[in-house]
């Protein structure tokens, strides 16, 4: 519902809240630009990303290795602890961040071995497969697997798809976006100015960055990665078969079969 939200939705509901609570509605706007850091409304960089906090006075480890797992795939929950106390006539509150917990030591441990796996295993060979594509009638042949991707992802977002749509099959953390139509200087420059969400630098050389490799959805200009192990065919797989209409079809290129 939060995700909804638009700019003007926030304030009314921000004053709303402060009418009810016997606050100043007026000062609703300032205090939700303080809590963003803007100096002045920015609507269309309004709620690009959802923030979930959860409290609790105690957290299973089913909740807490759920909350890693769906953190793994680019989204941002957090798991608090708030323990209250009665001191004499006092309320005191213990408040923690507890995610990662210990609990999840042995999930974390899993992931980190799997990764290692996945690592080595890119390294023992790069995968030099081409692939001829199909979409509708017209044939795309001999294309690396980065260049696959990037064909189907540009060819469903030309028929309709939104990339909030193709992130419910391909990992968020795949595309990065930026408001409004961009040439690919002005792309660079602003995702420039924007950082990942371990809070790095997006490394140019893992995007397509260039002009013809832009595309358009959701009102903002956007880039696909060009890092896709053979672990993500699969994905690719459940995303054709999600848009039949689309008649996408693709298999290995002649010279690289068996």
């Amino acid at each position: 519902m939060i995700s909804k939200m638009t700019y003007a939705d926030a304030l009314a509901a921000h004053m709303k809240f402060l009418s009810k609570t016997g606050g100043e509605p007026s000062s609703a706007e300032n205090a939700i630009l303080t809590f963003l850091g803007w100096d002045e409304p920015k609507v269309s960089e309004f709620a690009q990303d959802v923030r979930i906090v959860l409290v609790s006075a105690n957290f299973s480890k089913e909740i807490t290795t759920s909350v890693l797992w769906l953190n793994e795939r680019d989204l941002d929950i957090r798991c608090v602890r708030l323990i209250p106390y009665q001191l004499i006539d006092k309320v005191l509150l213990d408040i923690q961040q507890v995610v990662p917990l210990p609990e999840a030591n042995e999930y974390q441990i899993r992931l980190k071995k799997k990764a290692a796996e996945e690592r080595q295993k890119e390294e023992g060979g790069a995968d030099w497969t081409r692939y001829d594509l199909r979409i509708s009638d017209k044939v795309c042949p001999k294309l690396y697997k980065r260049q696959l991707f990037l064909a189907v992802v540009r060819a469903l977002v030309e028929r309709g798809a939104s990339v909030s749509d193709l992130q419910g099959v391909l990992p968020a953390r795949k595309f990065v976006g930026v408001g409004g139509k961009l040439s690919g200087p002005e792309f660079r420059a602003a995702v420039a100015e924007l950082r990942t969400h371990s809070g790095g630098l997006y490394d140019s050389r893992r995007y397509y960055f260039e002009d013809p490799e832009l595309f358009i959805s959701d009102g903002k200009t956007w880039a696909l990665s060009n890092q896709w192990s053979i672990t993500y065919i699969s994905n690719l797989d459940q995303l054709i078969s999600k848009y039949p209409d689309a008649r996408i079809s693709y298999s290995v290129a002649a010279q690289d079969s068996a």
